[in-house]
């Protein structure tokens, strides 16, 4: 509830935000739910320990769908997204502890910090960015079909058509823009294609 506060905080009352901050609560809220069905822990404050990092990888593994055979993720940058947020998490535990005097806790959330800078990639990001990459390179390049691209040019050659006429009739900024624009399409165009 803190790292959502503090996300509001940071991006005021914008509520284009909203819906990105909503996301990132619910995407750290699972790991709690994941590590409940493993291991006695019973808060988010609980699994910011160095002591018990190996169960927050087996949570955070289990949360987006690691499949030890393939050494892969179904969701992938949910790994990685969760990196950052325990990452913002433990810092949020550790300046609280600090404002209330907890040196037990403050020492808890720097040592889960240290742990999580060294070891979190060789858990969990480098095979998730692996499995970015790969999927990424698997992925079937889609190009246009002819009929497309002769459709876009003639649309472009009648735009800078009518373009031309209304400025040379009644000249403005707002039809230089316009045919500005549409050379600019049409000669990126001819360059992609050759």
């Amino acid at each position: 509830m803190q790292l959502g506060q503090q996300q509001l905080n940071k991006n005021g009352s914008n509520p284009k935000k909203h819906e990105h901050i909503r996301q990132k609560i619910d995407r750290i809220g699972r790991l709690p739910i994941t590590a409940r069905k493993m291991t006695a822990v019973k808060e988010m404050k609980d699994l910011i320990d160095a002591k018990k990092y190996q169960t927050v990888v087996k949570a955070v593994k289990k949360t987006c769908g690691y499949e030890s055979e393939t050494e892969s993720y179904k969701i992938k940058c949910l790994a990685l997204k969760l990196g950052h947020s325990l990452k913002k998490v433990a810092k949020l535990m550790e300046s609280n502890a600090r404002m209330s005097g907890n040196d037990e806790m403050v020492a808890q959330a720097v040592d889960f910090q240290k742990v999580h800078e060294t070891r979190w990639s060789d858990y969990i990001s480098l095979t998730a960015l692996r499995n970015i990459h790969k999927a990424k390179w698997n992925t079937p390049l889609i190009l246009p079909f002819t009929e497309d691209i002769q459709k876009l040019y003639s649309y472009l050659d009648s735009k800078n058509d009518e373009y031309h006429k209304l400025l040379s009739e009644d000249p403005s900024d707002v039809k230089w823009s316009c045919l500005a624009r549409t050379c600019l399409a049409s000669t990126f165009q001819h360059e992609e294609i050759e």
